[in-house]
């Protein structure tokens, strides 16, 4: 029904209802923290309809669509199985864990973060049985425990250009791999630009985060791609970046 009525109101009045609604959600998430904003988010089903009973979380397609999550798997398999012992790892914003569990066998000691308590809670209800730590943080404003890998899948997209410069004061030193997922427009792109923490990426500004580009400027002593993912908005694209 809702397509339907898409099919019979003209564009120009679905863009600006859309622009609209993004405006009065931008003012309802201003000055907010990560947590009260990802909370909101949550709450309202902005990135999907939970899939399962009893675990009333999606995170999005970036958890859902097969053809993302089954390429990252696949590649992070392949990836992991190059150490020679399973590696640490700090899941940095895990999200409701549906790709984390499909790799968490491939790693040693595994703590789960996010800033969302609720979130946190349904994860440990629902992935009791995975050996994973799920612990509450703000990856903007604490650092987690030292760890060989950290994975960072399609969260700094959503948060605000400062916002990631303080994210990384707080991995500083504190892991070997940066394990980056992060959707990037096609041409015309223009890295980093900034926007306000929140449920949308970039991707309507023709831009994505780069982590090698303005105004973050990191340097890792290797870079390695491991997967793209194309699609009609751009191309999820994940590096592996040692860090020390």
């Amino acid at each position: 029904m809702r397509e339907l009525l898409k099919g019979l109101i003209p564009m120009p009045l679905l863009v600006a209802y859309r622009d609209f609604r993004q405006r009065s959600l931008r003012r309802l998430l201003a000055g907010k923290s990560p947590a009260e904003v990802f909370s909101i988010v949550y709450a309202r089903r902005l990135w999907g309809t939970p899939m399962e009973q009893g675990h009333p979380f999606c995170s999005g397609s970036g958890s859902t669509e097969p053809q993302i999550v089954d390429t990252y798997v696949s590649a992070m398999s392949k990836w992991l199985a190059r150490f020679p012992t399973p590696p640490s790892v700090g899941d940095l914003g895990c999200g409701d864990f549906r790709v984390g569990a499909r790799i968490r066998r491939l790693c040693g000691t595994y703590t789960a973060y996010d800033c969302v308590p609720s979130l946190l809670e349904s994860n440990r209800r629902r992935w009791s049985d995975v050996g994973v730590a799920f612990e509450e943080l703000d990856i903007c404003s604490q650092a987690p425990a030292i760890a060989d890998v950290f994975f960072v899948r399609q969260v700094l997209q959503h948060l605000s250009n400062d916002q990631i410069l303080s994210f990384l004061k707080q991995i500083h030193g504190r892991c070997t791999y940066l394990v980056l997922t992060e959707h990037l427009t096609r041409s015309p792109f223009i890295p980093n630009v900034d926007k306000p923490a929140g449920p949308d990426t970039r991707l309507s500004l023709s831009s994505g985060v780069v982590l090698t580009a303005a105004p973050f400027d990191v340097h890792p002593l290797e870079a390695e791609l491991l997967c793209e993912v194309h699609s009609d908005s751009g191309t999820i694209v994940t590096h592996a970046y040692r860090l020390r």
